[in-house]
C-alpha cells in the first residue's frame, strides 16, 4: 500500500501548491484593484479641489474661452475618472474569481489532507497490530519454552 500512501501525498502537496499559486494570484489581484481604487479616490479628490479653485473665478465671470476650455477640461477628466472606475470595476470582478479559485483550491487541499490523516492513522493501526501480533507469538513461544523446561524438571 506504500504507493497509495505516496499517490495520496503526492496529490495534496499538488493541491498545496496550487493554493499557494492562487492565493498569491489573489494577492497580486487584490492589490491592482486597491490600487485602482486609489487612482480613482486621487482623481475625484483632484477634480474637487480644480472646482473649488475656479468656482470664484467662475463667479465673477470669465472669457468664453476659458469657460470652454474649463468646461473640455472637467469633460476630460470626467471621462477619464469612469474609465478608471470601470477598471476598479473588472479589477474587483478578477479579484472575486481569484477568491473563487482560490477557495476551490483549499476545499482540494483540505479533502487531500483529511485522506493523508486517514491513510496515517490506517497504517498506524496495522502498525500496531503487527506490532501487536509479534508481542503476542513472542510472548507465546516464552511461554511454550518455559513450560517446556517446567515439564523437563
Amino acid at each position: 500500500m506504500p504507493h497509495a500512501e505516496s499517490a495520496i501525498h503526492t496529490l495534496h502537496a499538488l493541491a498545496k501548491r496550487a493554493c499557494e499559486k492562487a492565493a498569491t494570484e489573489l494577492a497580486i489581484s487584490s492589490d491592482q484593484c486597491v490600487k485602482a481604487k486609489e487612482q480613482v479616490q486621487m482623481l475625484e479628490t483632484y477634480r474637487a479641489e480644480y472646482m473649488a479653485q475656479h468656482v470664484s473665478v467662475l463667479a465673477d465671470g470669465i472669457q468664453t474661452r476659458d469657460l470652454l476650455n474649463f468646461r473640455d477640461f472637467l469633460k476630460n477628466l470626467d471621462q477619464i475618472i469612469l474609465a478608471q472606475q470601470q477598471l476598479v470595476d473588472r479589477t474587483e470582478l478578477i479579484v472575486q474569481d481569484k477568491r473563487v479559485q482560490w477557495q476551490e483550491c483549499e476545499r482540494k487541499k483540505l479533502s487531500y489532507q483529511v485522506l493523508t490523516e486517514q491513510e496515517a492513522h490506517r497504517l498506524m493501526i496495522q502498525e500496531n497490530k503487527r506490532d501487536q501480533k509479534l508481542t503476542d507469538e513472542f510472548v507465546n513461544s516464552r511461554t511454550a519454552v518455559n513450560s517446556k523446561k517446567k515439564s523437563m524438571q
